[in-house]
């Protein structure tokens, strides 16, 4: 399972209805990150960590189209 693909309708096009979600999974992470077991388990949760920041700004700062 991969944190920041599953349970999402479309992670290209996320909404705010994504965000408690997103925020979840953060949470979790920042919880079990600093006991994973083993190196390969610490770089995945950083690398979810990472992914879900950048959802979650998507979410919250969305981009405006160019005039």
């Amino acid at each position: 399972m991969k944190l920041s693909q599953n349970g999402f309708r479309d992670t290209r096009n996320l909404t705010a209805r994504d965000l408690p979600l997103i925020q979840n999974r953060i949470a979790l992470i920042e919880q079990l990150a600093p006991n994973a077991a083993g190196l390969v388990n610490a770089a995945a949760f950083k690398e979810a960590y990472k992914d879900l920041l950048n959802m979650r700004e998507r979410v919250t700062r969305p981009t405006r189209p160019a005039p």
